[in-house]
């Protein structure tokens, strides 16, 4: 086990004390305070300090060092890109951000093209050395082979099966990764949430339906890292067209039918129990929504179904954004030590 990369991890998400180190990687607090002060030693942790609620002495907390390693996070929705250049401390805002729209699909040529002026660009608006600079991150739509970066489908691309990771790598010189937005706020979810156990999340948007898929604590993945793509599911009419903006009473209906298919689909295969709703859709829908799934969950004569357990989490705007930036971090801390 790598306690390095999961010490950094840990910082790079907030600070926290050498105690509280010890205790989340299980470890003793001289083997900590060993390991902290070598990371102190070269520059990649630094302390700062905390006023208790007390008001008595402050603590000394650890945290990963700011302004000296930055990531470039892309999310692309359809043909909608947005890029943000992030600190690897992820408490610190997004240093710069930009958006752009293509007009139509596009080949991989001249997506990794843009992704190479972004670079040049951001780092200029920011002010920051390229070195510093050390990963990018870009987060799709589609069928993702998250290990290779290989690029299935993609309503992006007017191709299939594109090498994009290596692509933009060939292009920019930098490390590169290739994810599933679902598999951002999958990960944040069972990051931030300490969600443990077995569990499948459930991530409605407007005409999209994001999944993550979770056993004994760890995510579930197909060939080489391929997130798990719910939408391909045979709904009738398709999964996607069951989640509309501002939907109506019979908009409403569709909605709790297609998401009671997916949990009947999925959460039975391993006999899960836990099934986490979340995402902005629920914003917009009745507040008896969740309570009629379940409903009919609990109603359901099937032993494996009746007692799955509901739990919405409410989560902030730009959720799947936040997780990529986070997965940036872990990469940046791969790419360090």
């Amino acid at each position: 086990m790598n306690f390095r990369h999961q010490l950094l991890n840990i910082l790079h998400s907030s600070p926290e004390s050498r105690i509280s180190l010890a205790q989340q990687l299980e470890v003793t607090r001289p083997y900590i305070t060993k390991l902290t002060n070598v990371l102190l030693n070269e520059g990649i942790i630094e302390q700062t300090e905390q006023q208790s609620s007390g008001g008595g002495r402050p603590r000394t907390l650890l945290t990963v060092k700011k302004r000296h390693y930055y990531s470039l996070n892309i999310m692309v929705r359809a043909l909608s890109l947005e890029a943000t250049l992030d600190d690897y401390n992820t408490g610190e805002k997004s240093v710069s951000a930009t958006q752009y729209l293509f007009s139509e699909p596009v080949s991989s040529e001249v997506f990794a093209s843009k992704v190479n002026e972004l670079v040049s660009s951001v780092c200029l608006s920011a002010g920051i050395n390229s070195g510093q600079l050390k990963h990018i991150s870009i987060a799709l739509q589609g069928g993702i082979e998250q290990d290779t970066g290989v690029v299935r489908w993609s309503p992006t691309f007017t191709q299939d099966n594109i090498s994009l990771r290596d692509q933009v790598m060939a292009v920019t010189g930098l490390s590169v990764s290739v994810v599933n937005i679902a598999w951002c706020s999958s990960y944040l979810l069972g990051k931030q949430e300490g969600l443990k156990g077995s569990w499948i999340a459930l991530m409605p948007g407007f005409g999209s339906l994001g999944f993550g898929y979770w056993i004994d604590g760890k995510p579930v993945f197909g060939d080489n890292g391929f997130y798990p793509e719910i939408v391909h599911l045979p709904y009738p009419g398709g999964l996607e067209t069951a989640f509309a903006e501002a939907p109506d009473d019979q908009q409403i209906t569709a909605s709790i039918d297609a998401l009671l298919f997916a949990i009947y689909c999925t959460a039975t295969v391993h006999n899960i129990k836990h099934v986490i709703l979340t995402g902005e859709f629920f914003d917009d829908v009745p507040a008896n929504f969740i309570s009629q799934i379940e409903q009919q969950l609990a109603s359901h004569p099937d032993p494996h179904i009746k007692n799955i357990q509901l739990r919405y989490i409410k989560t902030q705007r730009y959720y799947s954004m936040k997780g990529l930036i986070r997965l940036s971090s872990d990469a940046i801390t791969t790419l360090i030590t």
